[in-house]
């Protein structure tokens, strides 16, 4: 042992080692997270794209399902490609004199917070960090010498990039404008047009779906400006990378010059994806983890700094050294009940085993979130669905639609508040309201088309409609248990405000692509006058449907 560890090399080589049976061991243990529950359900149904990410990270999680079922079958893959990261930035992008600096590689990369939450927890950006370091390696050759094969295989590296998570185009967004020269050189276009070629099938699943992906991180994630989201921008930030590592990094940053164009291209990566999300903070909410593509170049360029300043070696060997209890501790902590029960860290098998046993192997349909029904799906192999309506933001369930599944069955809604809802479960901190159905329907995917004859909505406006069953069931307007009505829906500054329509002629049954034409008054004398997003839904006891488009309407 004493030689491994007096040799820098073998020292990495035991170490990755170390931590690749450490997070293997961390995968199996620590319960599955709500979203890696959903992106279990991508993999029960691979496609070229999904409604939220592009489709790598389903294809990590079935890969490792060729290996082990449970936390494995989800996470396997996800730590080998966090070993594998770690060598190729040792093998490839460190400097040559690299072996002096092994012990601060090794700190360094054990104390980014997210970097390492993402050695045992599978997200799209597992793959995006992987693919990441690899596109950092090609780019290196390709700067260094530019043939085919060269911007071939960077053309296919920034195509694993796009398939593994959008925010890559930052990445290469940021690398290009580090280097305009290279957009006079010939074989950046081929590169440009292999990524291209490569990326068709998600371009046409995209095509095909409306491309709803861009609908939803540039449209729907909009919001208006709040202060708290840019106040909570920098704390977060620390909790990804490490205060101890992200402040003396951001100075360092500012303190030394890149030497050539691969340090260049770290510099604006770094400081693009800080800038930019800071930036987008002030029109939303920025999840904390968009930036997490930035701890490879700082690893890198931090590291570089030490060998420049070496007094900031010993800061590295105690400061952020000392910063990995806390990172520890927290692992360990997810390992046990002792974090609140509110943060869903543990606790969800034991929930959700609890609704299956007791209403049995039928169908579960969840009206607020996807994510109980992924979990539900997850830790009991029954059968579930999320039912879209107008108040739950869309999701890939909205593509799939396995509602349509279960027509004419029995099964139970998850869903409070309602005349039928009953307490099915109340104890033990567990909490599950609902009502059976047996003979299930759902409206929620007829659509409904209109149109204003002008934005300026007058008290007992007379609208035509069309109401049109895209899907293969009938649907039954006078159901006896989930009977249907139509109803006009007022939008403004996320308040929603439903008014009952006067019909002229409603529909007894719709049959599969059959279409009913009629009209609807609505009354808005009680509503206040401004201007809102107008659309008609459905209605039923299962809520607003989301039926069609939504309009530009002024009430006076």
């Amino acid at each position: 042992m004493s030689e491994i560890l007096k040799n820098p090399h073998k020292k990495f080589y035991f170490f990755l080692i170390l931590i690749t049976l450490v997070n293997l061991l961390q995968a199996y243990f620590t319960e599955i997270t709500l979203d890696e529950a959903y992106y279990y359900q991508y993999a029960r149904d691979l496609d070229w794209g999904y409604y939220d990410h592009p489709p790598m990270v389903a294809l990590v999680i079935k890969i490792s399902q060729l290996f082990f079922n449970g936390n494995l079958g989800v996470r396997f893959l996800t730590v080998l490609l966090f070993s594998g990261n770690l060598f190729l930035i040792w093998k490839y992008l460190l400097p040559q004199d690299k072996a002096s600096y092994v012990n601060e590689f090794i700190i360094l990369s054990l104390g980014l917070v997210m970097m390492n939450a993402y050695s045992f927890i599978t997200t799209p950006d597992v793959p995006l960090l992987f693919f990441g370091t690899v596109f950092f390696i090609l780019y290196q050759r390709f700067t260094e010498k530019q043939n085919f094969w060269n911007a071939v295989l960077l053309g296919i590296s920034v195509a694993l990039l796009f398939y593994s998570k959008y925010q890559a185009v930052l990445l290469v967004f940021f690398v290009v404008i580090s280097n305009l020269k290279m957009l006079t050189k010939p074989y950046i276009y081929l590169a440009g047009i292999v990524t291209s070629l490569l990326m068709i099938p998600h371009l046409m699943w995209h095509i095909e779906h409306d491309f709803p992906t861009f609908q939803y991180h540039l449209v729907d994630r909009s919001e208006k400006f709040k202060i708290k989201y840019f106040l909570e921008y920098l704390p977060n930030q620390f909790a990804v990378f490490n205060p101890f590592i992200l402040i003396p990094f951001v100075i360092l940053l500012f303190k030394n010059k890149y030497q050539n164009l691969q340090e260049k291209a770290y510099y604006f990566v770094s400081v693009g994806f800080l800038v930019f999300f800071a930036l987008t903070s002030l029109r939303g909410h920025v999840e904390p983890h968009w930036t997490v593509i930035a701890s490879i170049p700082m690893v890198i360029l931090f590291l570089q700094f030490i060998k420049e300043k070496p007094s900031w070696q010993k800061y590295v060997r105690t400061i952020v050294l000392g910063s990995l209890v806390l990172v520890f501790t927290t692992r360990v902590l997810l390992l046990t009940d002792l974090l609140p029960k509110k943060l869903e860290f543990t606790g969800k098998e034991q929930k959700y085993k609890a609704l299956a046993e007791k209403i049995g192997e039928i169908p579960v349909l969840f009206t607020g979130s996807f994510q109980s029904t992924s979990l539900y799906n997850y830790f009991t192999g029954n059968e579930s669905s999320t039912l879209g309506s107008l108040n739950v933001k869309k999701t890939q369930f909205d593509i799939w639609q396995r509602e349509q599944n279960y027509f004419g069955k029995r099964v139970f809604v998850e869903k409070p508040n309602t005349p039928k809802s009953q307490k099915i479960i109340d104890e033990n901190n567990i909490n599950f309201n609902g009502f059976y159905v047996e003979n299930f329907q759902t409206p929620n995917r007829l659509k409904i088309e209109f149109e204003l004859p002008s934005e300026q909505l007058k008290n007992n406006q007379v609208i035509p409609i069309t109401i049109y069953n895209p899907t293969k069931n009938v649907v039954n307007f006078n159901h006896p248990e989930i009977p249907v009505t139509i109803t006009a829906v007022f939008l403004a500054h996320r308040e929603t405000t439903d008014i009952p329509t006067e019909i002229e002629k409603m529909p007894t049954v719709l049959k599969p692509g059959e279409s009913f034409k009629t009209q609807i008054k609505i009354n808005t004398q009680n509503l206040k006058a401004g201007d809102y997003n107008f659309g008609i839904t459905t209605n039923c006891i299962l809520g607003n449907a989301y039926n069609s488009k939504f309009v530009k309407a002024t009430v006076n």
